[in-house]
């Protein structure tokens, strides 16, 4: 008889302290990994930046593609206690041995044909990141955000170090970074199988044919959320190196100002999934709204800062970038709103009202940036974004409010 993910330790910390934990650890890291960017791109010209951090993009929306929403399922899953150890082992060991034949092939392929591109480095970076972030599962599931923030933290530090390390050793800035980002996500997966309970680690039993079994509009959504990545590669297209390395100097800069949210989005998953219905879940989710508001006022003070901060962290040469930065800073605050209110209706059965309003969106913010980019450039990119948010915020309020009035949680599956 196989094993349940089981009862949840008592040393589980409650949503706020673990959205807090979460937002504090990612808010480190990403301050780590702006510098490394910043040096990076202080290293080189525009327009050689934009290649790299545009392979960089690439594999990182790969990820979502190859993972089709499976990890946010399973931890809902596991929550609601549907799923196994065994099982779960199963679907884990496919879905990373299947990402690695494509990772193999991917960099195969482009070494043969098309050698002086650095296009090749997405494969990496994208089998990397679903193994860190597969190996989270559990964890998430759990409820034990706090741990899940110290494994964001063995990550970006290896990062960090791993890049001072290359770099010391004569390395281009350029060559250490995609190679930092795939270590540093490896270190982040072996860190959370080892403070993960033995209890709650899968069972690596063989492989299995139900690998995307029930993820349907799960990984629609996940998969239209990765392809948002690719914005960089399209401005890249549409507009040229120069105007993806102005745009990609600084697009990383906006992340910050989602880490409360981000935090947020992450530790309420499974107090929603073992809730009842939305009212029983909503005393956890008001005691913990505070952290999207702070979150938005982080943005409007980017606003503000943006130019000082152009100036002393990137040089004059990137001074194109202010205004795009300070454009991605309001985008951000409908994002902001967006992504617990896309996450609660997940976690709460309605994974198809999710994924209608994501794909539409993020189907109209790709159309857009490859209409306006190359008449507006990158000040017509940010805009576009800024509507596309808009957008899809208004949508996952208005799909909200309605469960909100129904106060019914479905019980079927994930579709």
């Amino acid at each position: 008889m196989t094993s349940r993910l089981g009862a949840h330790p008592t040393g589980r910390r409650g949503l706020g302290m673990q959205a807090v934990a979460l937002a504090s650890a990612t808010g480190f890291s990403q301050v780590i990994v702006a510098v490394i960017y910043a040096v990076a791109a202080r290293s080189t010209t525009p327009d050689l930046f934009g290649s790299v951090v545009a392979a960089i993009a690439v594999g990182t929306a790969c990820v979502g593609f190859v993972d089709f929403g499976t990890n946010a399922l399973w931890v809902r899953e596991l929550s609601r206690r549907k799923l196994n150890n065994v099982e779960l082992g199963r679907r884990m060991l496919t879905k990373l041995a299947f990402a690695a034949g494509l990772g193999v092939t991917a960099v195969v392929w482009f070494q043969t044909y098309a050698p002086d591109s650095v296009i090749w480095s997405a494969a990496p970076i994208a089998v990397s990141v679903l193994i860190s972030q597969t190996a989270l599962v559990p964890l998430r599931a759990l409820a034990r955000g706090e741990i899940v923030a110290q494994t964001i933290l063995a990550d970006r530090c290896t990062v960090a170090l791993v890049f001072t390390g290359l770099c010391l050793l004569g390395v281009a800035p350029l060559d250490g970074l995609w190679a930092a980002l795939c270590a540093g996500s490896i270190m982040g997966a072996t860190s959370a199988w080892v403070m993960t309970p033995r209890s709650a680690r899968p069972h690596v039993a063989g492989f299995t044919v139900r690998l995307y079994e029930s993820t349907g509009h799960y990984g629609l959504a996940n998969a239209a959320i990765s392809a948002q990545s690719l914005d960089l590669a399209i401005i890249t297209a549409a507009g040229g190196p120069l105007a993806a390395g102005i745009f990609g100097a600084i697009n990383k800069w906006t992340q910050p100002l989602g880490l409360l949210v981000n935090g947020f989005s992450s530790a309420v998953v499974p107090f929603i999934a073992m809730s009842n219905d939305f009212r029983d879940a909503w005393p956890n989710i008001k005691r913990a709204l505070w952290l999207p508001a702070t979150a938005i006022l982080g943005c409007l003070a980017l606003v503000f800062c943006a130019p000082v901060l152009i100036g002393l962290v990137l040089g004059p040469e990137y001074a194109a970038s202010t205004q795009v930065l300070q454009l991605l800073a309001l985008a951000v605050i409908p994002a902001i709103v967006s992504q617990p209110l896309s996450v609660i209706l997940q976690s709460m059965g309605h994974d198809r009202s999710v994924a209608v309003i994501t794909v539409i969106g993020v189907a109209l913010q790709l159309c857009m940036l490859i209409v306006v980019t190359p008449r507006y450039g990158v000040i017509g990119a940010a805009l576009g974004i800024i509507a596309t948010q808009l957008i899809m915020a208004i949508g996952y309020a208005t799909a909200v409010g309605s469960v909100y009035r129904n106060s019914k949680c479905p019980e079927g599956s994930a579709d």
